[in-house]
């Protein structure tokens, strides 16, 4: 069942990784480097071919709010659209960029990665409290000491040690990982900053990756990983 048709999850992006059809993965062999790599993901459904080449896969981590749909592809018309999307990437590309992407094009097969947030059904952040520092006034014509590294504290006097004080009856509330927006940032896409984590699907990019001797792609942004 595609995550898609889940209302907990929202589509966010989608990348590829491209490589020739014969470094195809066996899927226990996904299933094993996952394992590996990242403990805390969950294998929500998987499908092989009989001689147990991965067809599809989809994975879930609840600790970063993400999910993944991974579908293999191959052919003529993948081939084709490899070779454009390589042309595409080449313009602004580095020499090694562009010797990677010189490969690609002679690959036939891809995995289409489709990256979902987990946007409902999730617990909500905890609440901590976060003290406020509070300075007293500094009194006129009084010098203090200049700074030094070797034990300052110790060096200040009684009166001076007062100066700056932690007030327990003082709070604020924050969520963990809190984030503070600039103007131009909606508080939607303030929270939505603040769940999303990107190691789930650096993860699974880094396995498939190393197992098809392929490159992974951002056909959105163009950035070859």
């Amino acid at each position: 069942m595609s995550l898609f048709s889940d209302e907990r999850y929202t589509w966010r992006e989608t990348y590829f990784v491209l490589f020739d059809p014969v470094m195809r993965p066996r899927l226990s062999d996904v299933r094993r480097e996952l394992r590996h790599v990242a403990g805390t993901l969950s294998i929500l459904d998987n499908t092989a071919e009989p001689n147990g080449n991965l067809v599809s896969m989809t994975v879930a981590s609840y600790e970063d709010h993400a999910a993944l749909e991974i579908t293999y592809h191959e052919g003529n018309n993948v081939h084709s659209e490899i070779s454009l999307l390589a042309e595409l990437l080449e313009k602004g590309s580095t020499p090694k960029e562009k010797e990677r992407l010189l490969h690609a094009k002679n690959y036939r097969a891809k995995f289409e990665i489709l990256h979902f947030e987990q946007t409902a059904g999730t617990s909500e952040f905890k609440i901590v409290k976060m003290p406020v520092l509070q300075f007293a006034p500094r009194e006129k014509n009084k010098m203090i000491p200049p700074f030094s590294n070797r034990n300052y504290s110790d060096k200040l006097l009684p009166d001076q040690k007062k100066r700056f004080h932690f007030d327990p009856n003082s709070y604020e509330n924050c969520s963990v990982n809190c984030v503070e927006p600039d103007e131009n940032t909606s508080s939607e896409d303030s929270a939505e900053f603040e769940r999303i984590d990107p190691n789930t699907l650096v993860f699974v990019l880094e396995i498939l990756c190393r197992l098809t001797k392929g490159i992974a792609i951002d056909p959105a942004s163009g950035v070859i990983i």
